[in-house]
């Protein structure tokens, strides 16, 4: 470190070329960071959900859930599959040895997926890990107040109008009608009519705010295409918390930065160390964000926080 500082000070040309470099890749790296309320934990989960309305308990064990189980024989890692098999619904929950890589074991289980087969009728379901990632950003809750409203039709118009539209949001991983929801095992109702949710999950590598901003332009679009009589509710949307929890620590850490300064300031009683330490500070931390967007990690809490 001391022959770093005498090599800065007698070749000041390259120290200055490498501050500038950094403040640039690092201003670029900042535009390129997703934003995320929390860091992508992996836990080491996945979870296999298939429903088939009117069906009972026994059926769904019988049919669905015993050859989901199989679909999990010798996938490395697993230390306990537990299911949960009720009317109209399977529920598989694999548990994996912490440290595993869940990516290869996901995709394990997609290819063992594909050699069982289900009744008819019955989708083959998706390998969901369970992370941040998987649960859903935005949720929307759709009804008619007028004409047709029974689920089965008001389930019709989601899956041929909205669901398509949704799923082709850049970002957008998934776009469904939780399962619950479509076997009837849970009934929702919207300001008195009944209505069915409508979940969106991001893909991993996307950022979570420009994701819902898509979504509600896709929703301001869908309103003009569909019956006056329907209407799409908004009931669960991340983005405006994690934007103002974002905003909140850049003022903390601006203030936090000016504080330092004039702190600095106040015990020196100096100009120079003080200019030094004002332009030390944004370096340092630009510095850190290329690291982070060099290790793929995303603005957040915690690492804003830090």
């Amino acid at each position: 470190m001391h022959l770093l500082t005498i090599l800065a000070l007698k070749i000041r040309l390259i120290t200055l070329v490498a501050t500038l470099l950094i403040v640039l890749i690092g201003a670029w790296t900042l535009t390129r960071l997703q934003v995320e309320l929390f860091p992508d934990v992996d836990f080491p989960l996945i979870t296999l959900t298939t429903a088939q309305p009117g069906v009972t308990a026994e059926n769904i064990l019988e049919e669905i859930t015993i050859p989901l189980e199989g679909a999990l024989v010798g996938v490395n890692g697993i230390e306990t599959v537990r299911s949960t098999s009720s009317n109209g619904i399977s529920l598989v929950v694999a548990e994996f040895e912490f440290g595993s890589n869940m990516n290869l074991a996901a995709e394990t289980v997609s290819q063992n997926l594909t050699r069982i087969s289900l009744p008819d009728g019955v989708q083959l379901p998706r390998a969901a890990r369970l992370s941040p990632t998987e649960f859903p950003i935005f949720q929307l809750s759709v009804l008619r107040q007028t004409g047709p409203s029974e689920i089965d039709q008001i389930f019709q118009l989601i899956n041929s109008e909205i669901l398509p539209e949704l799923q082709d949001v850049p970002g957008v991983f998934s776009a469904d009608v939780p399962m619950s929801a479509r076997a009837g095992v849970t009934i929702t109702r919207t300001n008195g009519w009944p209505s069915l949710p409508v979940t969106v999950v991001k893909e991993a590598d996307a950022n979570t705010v420009a994701v819902v901003e898509g979504i509600t332009n896709k929703i301001d679009e869908l309103t003009t295409k569909l019956p006056p009589d329907v209407d799409m509710i908004t009931v669960v949307n991340q983005a405006p918390s994690i934007q103002a929890s974002i905003d909140s620590l850049k003022r903390e850490s601006s203030l936090g930065a000016l504080i330092a300064v004039a702190v600095i300031f106040t015990f020196l009683l100096s100009v120079r160390p003080t200019i030094v330490s004002s332009i030390s500070i944004p370096v340092s931390i630009l510095g850190a964000l290329i690291v982070m967007g060099w290790q793929g990690m995303t603005l957040n809490m915690m690492t804003l926080g830090g």
